[in-house]
């Protein structure tokens, strides 16, 4: 195994954990990077499609401008394969860092644009690099969303299916192993029905969404399930969550499988936040035990509800917030909703 030459680090301590500081030639980056990373199409990637644009740009500006600097870092994860004759990295006496010269050993988390404008130039340019060792690819992907969260987003669903890889516990963690479950089991009332990274022909809502949508409102701090999260009771929430929407279908079966004229919101995001909050409502206003929440306790509120409904289609309830609102309304109305004349 051939490796770098040592590199001075400086190990910084954050909430994260233990990152290092260290300066790099591009070509040694160029080297190491493990360039497949660096694509959504590819499953495992957290990256962005490189814009050629960009690149040419900054390649410009590298050979144009006398006073050309990047101070800001490439942030790189170096994987650890375990091999302790010949591992992928290593400190010396020095507490340098070695790093093997081998195309798998890192992966981008941000910076892909900067490293591919050097390209072809010489080694002159040095860069800083923040050094990640051995992150899980839902750690990389927290990180890489965190960082561009004011750019063009990460897909929900990639960042929810890396952060499911994470070996720390997390909301999101917890929040995706709800909706696979959901997608999952055949118990589930919507099996086989979520948008998947390989699966989304023919299917109503996109896993990322309801992941985020379980995390932010039910699991998050002061949240109604947050003491399950807590617990670590994911199998709960879980079916907790399929009772209520054995509930609706049972409830609305022909709107739930939308099988006549495809125009039932019941599954889509107008339908599932508005259902989703009034499921909220539901467990502050019921003062239930857990195992008071089943199925025939949702069913029984909702034939209630339902007589308050009109139509479940976007003529009556428009996609957006005003839509879901009017739906949550009516559905937390116990006065039946009057007609537009008064009748």
């Amino acid at each position: 195994m051939q490796y770098s030459t040592p590199l001075k680090v400086i190990e910084v301590q954050q909430k994260i954990g233990k990152f290092y500081l260290a300066k790099m030639k591009p070509s040694l980056l160029q080297l190491i990077a493990n360039k497949s990373l660096s694509r959504y199409q590819n499953v495992k990637g957290i990256q962005r499609d490189p814009n050629p644009e960009k690149i040419n740009d900054i390649q410009n500006y590298i050979s144009t401008d006398p006073f050309a600097a990047f101070p800001n870092t490439i942030i790189i994860s170096l994987r650890d394969d375990l091999d302790q004759e010949n591992p992928l990295y290593k400190f010396d006496d020095n507490d340098d860092l070695l790093i093997a010269l081998d195309p798998e050993v890192a992966n981008i988390i941000d910076g892909q644009h900067r490293l591919a404008a050097f390209v072809g130039s010489d080694d002159s340019f040095e860069l800083p690099v923040s050094i990640f060792l051995d992150l899980s690819l839902g750690e990389q992907a927290k990180l890489f969303a965190i960082i561009n969260s004011t750019q063009t987003k990460v897909p929900l669903d990639l960042v929810y299916e890396d952060f499911f890889q994470s070996k720390i516990r997390t909301e999101e963690k917890a929040s995706f192993y709800i909706v696979k479950k959901l997608n999952e089991d055949p118990d589930s009332a919507w099996y086989e029905k979520i948008k998947t990274l390989t699966e989304r022909k023919g299917r109503d809502l996109a896993q990322g969404s309801m992941a985020k949508y379980i995390h932010k409102n039910l699991l998050s701090d002061g949240k109604i399930l947050r003491p399950l999260y807590l617990a670590e009771r994911d199998n709960d929430v879980y079916s907790i969550l399929n009772n209520f929407f054995s509930a609706i279908k049972n409830t609305f079966p022909e709107e739930w499988e939308n099988n006549i004229d495809r125009k039932s919101i019941l599954k889509k995001t107008t339908g599932f936040n508005a259902f989703m909050k009034y499921f909220i409502w539901l467990l502050k206003n019921m003062d239930k035990k857990e195992d008071e929440l089943t199925t025939e306790f949702f069913s029984n509120k909702l034939n209630k509800a339902k007589v308050n409904l009109k139509s479940l289609t976007n003529d009556e309830y428009a996609s957006g917030a005003v839509g879901q609102n009017l739906l949550w309304k009516h559905l937390t109305t116990e006065i039946p909703v009057q007609s537009d004349s008064g009748k």
